[in-house]
């Protein structure tokens, strides 16, 4: 093969691998996804009514423990706060408050709870059930509820409706 044949013949194959390569091609584009979080949301689940028991005479206590709340939050700092908003007795609502207390018997590590039985000092009056030291954004309670009967309590069913508030702040 003559000088100039071998040359001919790189060119070609130089010129090939160049075509070659020029038919497989890439190309890669970078994009996002995006979203924005307005706000705290809260998840609160209670406990269904918790039944103390059946007085029997004046002076006895009964007791309801370990009723569960759990709340879940995007936002770390909260108060959980509870109230008795209606009373349904044949005693006045002033009077069963006077005998009802309530409790966080169950409180997680990190949060600051009201671990002493206390009394609610009137309806719609909200007050501190817990509050986390720091961050916490899932907590489950177990909480306490228990009546003392006195000479006042007359025969009858007795009932008060609770409810439960979590705000951020």
């Amino acid at each position: 093969m003559s000088k100039l044949q071998v040359l001919s013949l790189t060119l070609l194959l130089v010129g090939l691998l160049a075509l070659g390569s020029g038919l497989a091609a890439e190309e890669s584009q970078g994009t996002s996804a995006l979203w924005s979080v307005e706000g705290c949301w809260i998840k609160l689940e209670v406990h269904s009514p918790a039944n103390l028991g059946t007085i029997t005479g004046p002076g006895q206590v009964i007791e309801s423990t370990g009723n569960p709340v759990a709340l879940t939050t995007n936002c770390g700092k909260w108060v959980l706060e509870i109230e008795a908003t209606d009373v349904k007795a044949p005693i006045s609502a002033e009077e069963v408050l006077e005998d009802f207390e309530w409790r966080v018997g169950e409180c997680p590590s990190g949060v600051t709870c009201q671990d002493t039985y206390v009394n609610f000092p009137g309806l719609n009056e909200r007050m501190t059930a817990a509050e986390p030291k720091h961050e916490i954004f899932e907590a489950k309670f177990g909480m306490d509820y228990r009546y003392t009967s006195d000479m006042h309590d007359l025969p009858g069913d007795y009932r008060v409706e609770l409810l439960y508030t979590v705000t951020t702040p």
